[in-house]
């Protein structure tokens, strides 16, 4: 395939779907998942092709995860890429009841997908995306083109507030970000959002990161018998982004200095870290003494 648009449009073919197909597998089966992310996000593109994606984010109510999780674990769904979720986690702080009763039904390809309300929406994709510190460029678009091609009735209440003043300043934070870097038009948003000024230590975390590049992360407890895939890990890792830092602390992003959010993040780390490495040489060491 000469072009490279046409292999690209193909694979957005595909993923639909996947998406269509994993929706409808889990909905013949008495589940009724949410999707997020990937398609959820994608039409909201210009034109749906432009956002790639390879698996299909599916939200479940908390009460139905566990049977969600055991049924894709059987081998008639192995062929299904999908990525599970225990409701929204620490995506959103509201609960699953209130998300879930304001989601709504979209048509793709004569398949209805729930998806979560516009304005939930362009939160938990906001946060996902500061989540990662920002590092994936790319990704920002999902951003500008949520809030380009929002609905006229679109709830900023909604969409600001209902997590709290924090997280409040992490989403117009990654609006602001759309703004700066991608020309983003915020007419008609609130005064206070298009206005929000990103702090200096949060221009040079993108920055650097964006330079660096996009990098796949490992758990580094897999990684150990590598010395030098461990070294790349832990390279990245070190000094924290501070950006990640600050969403795993529950940090508004604002001109405050940054330190005692990624030392709090560190300490965040140990523990599961050390479990996965105990794990990990235990295991070694059993099949040693075997």
């Amino acid at each position: 395939m000469s072009d490279p648009q046409d292999y690209v449009r193909l694979l957005g073919i595909a993923n639909r779907r996947r998406t269509s197909e994993c929706v409808s597998l889990l909905r013949s089966t008495g589940f009724e998942p949410v999707v997020i992310k990937g398609w959820a996000v994608a039409r909201f593109y210009d034109t749906f092709w432009e956002r790639v994606y390879s698996d299909c984010d599916v939200a479940f109510d908390p009460a139905d995860f566990g049977r969600a999780v055991e049924y894709f674990s059987q081998a008639e769904t192995r062929g299904i890429a999908a990525d599970l979720h225990e409701g929204l986690r620490t995506f959103d702080n509201l609960p699953w009841e209130d998300l879930y009763s304001r989601s709504y039904n979209v048509d793709l390809d004569g398949t209805p997908i729930r998806v979560l309300a516009d304005e939930d929406n362009l939160r938990v994709t906001a946060l996902h995306w500061l989540t990662d510190g920002g590092v994936n460029k790319e990704r920002l678009w999902d951003i500008y083109y949520l809030v380009k091609n929002r609905n006229e009735d679109f709830d900023w209440q909604r969409c600001l507030e209902s997590n709290g003043p924090v997280r409040k300043t992490w989403v117009m934070a990654a609006i602001a970000t759309a703004r700066d870097h991608l020309e983003l038009d915020l007419k008609g948003l609130p005064e206070k959002a298009q206005s929000f000024q990103l702090p200096e230590w949060y221009m040079k975390t993108l920055d650097k990161e964006w330079k660096r590049g996009v990098y796949p992360r490992r758990v580094l407890s897999t990684v150990l018998t590598r010395p030098k895939l461990l070294a790349e890990q832990i390279y990245r890792r070190f000094p924290p982004n501070k950006i990640a830092a600050t969403v795993a602390t529950e940090t508004p992003i604002d001109d405050s200095p940054r330190l005692s959010a990624q030392l709090k993040s560190l300490t965040y780390k140990v523990t599961p870290f050390a479990r996965g490495l105990a794990r990990r040489l235990t295991y070694r060491w059993q099949k040693h003494d075997r």
